[in-house]
């Protein structure tokens, strides 16, 4: 929304809703999905690297956005697709790995409770 010269990326308010609203929900459901399959195929132990990388990896991008500046709104709609997608798989792994038996044996009683848990995550 911001000028080129503040910082930003020029985009008008129903493009910037637009890549939010629409592609990044699009993406965050089907990384969301996506890896939950993934999850439930490799079990919780061995994809937990792979989603931690899902989830901190397409942070890169934003940086990218913010140092190069990009014009093409379909470059910037990938972008935060990526971005989106990842966090909905990593995401995922992080419900789940709270909700797992494996790790209620090992969590504290104030990790327990469904509220704490989703805090105790971000």
């Amino acid at each position: 929304m911001d000028s080129l010269e503040n910082g930003g990326l020029e985009l008008s308010t129903s493009e910037l809703g637009f890549i939010n609203g629409t592609v990044g929900l699009i993406a965050m459901i089907l990384g969301g999905i996506l890896g939950g399959i993934f999850i439930a195929n490799q079990g919780l132990n061995k994809s937990l690297i792979i989603m931690i990388l899902a989830l901190n990896l397409p942070d890169l991008f934003y940086a990218y956005m913010a140092w190069a500046q990009p014009q093409n709104f379909f470059a910037v709609s990938s972008m935060v697709f990526i971005e989106q997608f990842g966090y909905g798989g990593g995401f995922v792994r992080s419900a789940v790995g709270c909700n797992s038996t494996e790790n209620q044996k090992t969590s504290s009683n104030l990790t327990k409770s469904p509220p704490l848990k989703i805090i105790t995550i971000l």
